[in-house]
């Protein structure tokens, strides 16, 4: 009725050469070693990172809980756990690892610290064919596929009515919150791309720090800077590096431009990127 520990690993590790795959496939989606696909690859990756194992667990299974033919279950009531429970367990499950599991062995339900936590039960496919699962519970809290009757129990018949609420809220919030993160960091480093054009074409930066080879956001001087329009980055070149602190507008689409900054070197001069005249 309660999966062996040697099972439970085994899903765990199918999952994970699933995510493995998909993160593979990311890589020949986007290829190039850009800021752009470099931004999409990291907010895939944590939208699968997060979301795969918690969204099939509340709605589904995962394929390794389908291969192994093992559930998820809450074990009040037997029913899938809501995705706030199913997120909160899949983190303790990563960061726990192998000691979360250890606690199968002293458990008589073969119940791990991230099953306690979010009041979870793992149980064979099969075992959930049974019209009895009361025994499947801890202490004297029991739940039937039927009341006394032989009609269906209050809790089973209304978990039937629909998602959850908190499912509801909690999914969308989430994928949003995802979405919103992705876009952000795509947006921010296209910007990036163009101030290190605009930085390149600048003569003052050009003559001391050469060709551009690295940039770096300062996110710190840039937060503390009195203009909106003012962005801070750590530049090296093939002739130097320093700090470029300048103020940028758009000129056209896809093109930045800087109209007023400096440019600090790492010896400690200081030259104007845009000359007085």
């Amino acid at each position: 009725r309660y999966p062996t520990i040697v099972r439970r690993y085994l899903s765990s590790f199918i999952d994970s050469m699933f995510m493995l795959a998909l993160f593979i496939a990311l890589s020949f989606l986007f290829p190039q070693d850009t800021s752009t696909d470099n931004a999409l690859r990291i907010g895939f990756f944590f939208a699968i990172f997060l979301c795969y194992e918690p969204l099939c667990v509340s709605f589904w299974c995962t394929l390794g809980q389908k291969i192994t033919r093992i559930r998820v279950r809450r074990l009040s009531t037997f029913e899938k756990i809501p995705f706030p429970l199913a997120l909160v367990r899949y983190i303790l499950k990563v960061c726990l690892g192998f000691i979360s599991l250890f606690a199968i062995i002293f458990s008589k339900n073969r119940r791990a610290i991230h099953d306690f936590v979010s009041g979870s039960i793992v149980v064979n496919a099969n075992a959930m064919l049974s019209p009895e699962v009361g025994d499947m519970c801890d202490g004297d809290f029991s739940v039937s596929a039927e009341g006394p009757s032989g009609t269906k129990s209050p809790e089973r018949e209304s978990s039937r009515k629909g998602i959850p609420l908190a499912v509801k809220i909690a999914v969308p919030c989430w994928l949003l919150l995802i979405g919103v993160g992705t876009v952000g960091i795509w947006g921010w480093n296209i910007f990036v791309d163009q101030a290190k054009v605009a930085i390149g074409r600048n003569p003052i930066a050009l003559q001391h720090i050469g060709d551009i080879q690295k940039i770096e956001s300062d996110f710190l001087a840039t937060g503390e800077a009195e203009d909106v329009d003012t962005f801070v980055f750590r530049v090296q070149g093939t002739k130097g590096s320093g700090t470029v602190t300048a103020q940028f507008v758009s000129v056209d689409t896809g093109m930045e431009e800087i109209v007023s900054g400096t440019l600090r070197l790492a010896s400690g001069e200081t030259y104007r990127l845009i000359p007085e005249d």
